[in-house]
């Protein structure tokens, strides 16, 4: 008896130890934002609760290409997951009386799970946000992710719209009377960043709805000035300065000189991986990149090579802004230790309600309180943020 009690207590003392390690390593892992800052005080959660609502959409419109051993189909079948405010009262908000609606695109191998984090902020704060899994770059694509399929994504995007502001008119529907079809933004991280790229700019892809563009680590080096001179919609992209799947120089780097009303935030020493929601799950790596490398980056590089693929044929003339700039091999280098993971998703969740809330909110003084925030003060508090670009705010009308 005695013998089994010390064993008892040993495993005790074992998972005792071992509780007290990983809340170190979480801890480590996720560096909390100082108290006392104005973006300790942002951080908090919005005054909305959050419901969450899963459905299966079919476009049969359009369909679904072969890929691989997989034959095709016709129609597209998209999967989404709606996180929406709960309000308490029959309020409205806003001055059209409903929520913003933001569409979030995942990058390749992602899911619609990939902006949980981010989307759950958002939502409690008087955001409706949808993701999707497109039908052929997410983890689960039949025969495995195929980035060529990108160029059918804008449609996926447009039909989500559709589908949301007809159950928006529905009075059987959850979303009625939830949106303010006057403010539609969308958000991508990856390849899902090229996709809000080209659902917002491109000539024969565009969206005409959309109002403002999110990108995270996204691709920007094959679209010229020409794609982006005739728009003015308030675009952010978020970067890191040491990513390995997405060059931060071509890409981040050009963005200024290429896009109208553009904000660049660049997160010295991010991952790519950590925007999206599964890196919490890799903190006890020092980057999350580790894993995102070994999923996409064999992948990828043992493909047929850009340069060689009918994409850019399928997307345009250079005249129309498409420059023909295949990206080089990914993940070739040393991956060096990343920025916490609980940091990076705490300074997504800033920048990108303070770049909403600077071109949504109905009042001016807060949409230059919130602009101010994002290019001044989040900087100044917190030493990895670098923020460049001008929304002019004045030129873009809420």
């Amino acid at each position: 008896m005695n013998a089994l009690k010390k064993l008892l207590l040993g495993i005790l003392a074992l998972a005792a130890a071992t509780a007290v390690v990983v809340a170190v390593l979480v801890y480590l892992h996720s560096d909390p934002i100082p108290a006392g800052t104005d973006s300790a005080a942002r951080l908090a959660s919005g005054p909305y609760r959050v419901a969450v609502h899963e459905h299966t959409l079919t476009d049969t419109s359009r369909p679904t290409d072969a890929n691989g051993t997989y034959p095709g189909a016709a129609s597209r079948q998209l999967p989404i997951k709606v996180w929406q405010p709960q309000r308490d009262s029959g309020a409205m908000p806003g001055t059209s009386g409903g929520f913003p609606l933001l569409v979030y695109s995942h990058g390749f191998s992602g899911t619609r799970d990939d902006p949980q984090y981010l989307a759950r902020f958002l939502a409690s704060h008087g955001y409706v946000l949808v993701a999707m899994d497109f039908p052929l770059t997410n983890l689960h694509a039949p025969d495995g992710p195929a980035v060529m399929d990108v160029i059918n994504q804008p449609g996926d995007v447009s039909f989500v719209i559709d589908t949301l502001l007809d159950w928006n008119t529905d009075p059987d529907s959850v979303l009625y009377r939830q949106l303010d079809p006057e403010r539609i933004a969308l958000i991508g991280h990856s390849l899902g960043g090229m996709t809000t790229v080209l659902a917002t700019y491109h000539p024969r892809l565009r969206d005409p709805r959309v109002a403002a563009a999110v990108s995270l680590a996204g691709p920007l080096e094959m679209f010229g000035r020409q794609l982006f001179a005739p728009y003015d919609t308030p675009f952010l992209m978020l970067a890191s300065d040491t990513d390995p799947m997405v060059d931060y120089h071509k890409n981040a780097g050009v963005l200024l000189q290429r896009v109208n009303h553009s904000v660049l935030v660049s997160l010295h020493r991010a991952s790519h991986t950590g925007f999206t929601d599964q890196a919490r799950y890799l903190r006890f790596l020092d980057n999350p990149d580790r894993l995102g490398c070994a999923m996409v980056a064999t992948a990828v590089n043992e493909e047929t090579p850009m340069e060689d693929m009918p994409l850019y044929d399928l997307l345009g003339s250079e005249q129309e802004g498409i420059l023909r700039a295949p990206p080089e091999g990914i993940c070739l280098g040393k991956l060096e230790p990343a920025m916490p993971v609980g940091r990076q998703h705490d300074l997504t969740k800033l920048a990108v309600q303070a770049f909403l809330g600077a071109v949504f909110d109905a009042a001016i003084e807060s949409r230059q309180r919130d602009e101010q925030y994002l290019r001044a003060t989040l900087p100044r508090e917190i030493d990895a943020v670098r923020v460049a670009g001008d929304l002019a705010l004045d030129a873009v009308p809420p």
